[in-house]
């Protein structure tokens, strides 16, 4: 499995947990475009703010390393990896194998 799809699972594993704890309606989706954060998303700063912290620990888990998330949420819309899954694996992949 590539640093990628790892990555991709591990978000999605931190959505499902949320989604747990959500009633059906605020629900997040998986799929790779699934907007996080930006007009559209449908995701309350609180439940942002538990994904982060969630993929921060399964992340730690997973490749046995700290990557703080929490500073990429105020970056603008177009450069932002919460703007859809798909850019959060692919910026998080990217951190990983830089380390």
């Amino acid at each position: 499995m590539s640093t990628r799809d790892t990555v991709l699972a591990v978000l999605r594993q931190s959505i499902d947990a949320i989604n747990a704890q959500l009633p059906a309606a605020r629900r997040l989706g998986t799929s790779p475009d699934q907007a996080l954060v930006g007009v559209g998303s449908g995701v309350e700063s609180l439940t942002l703010m538990g994904l982060v912290v969630d993929i921060e620990d399964r992340l730690m888990d997973a490749f046995d390393l700290e990557l703080p998330l929490a500073d990429m949420l105020g970056l603008p819309l177009e450069h932002n990896p919460f703007r859809s899954l798909d850019a959060l694996a692919s910026e998080l992949a990217g951190r990983v194998e830089a380390r």
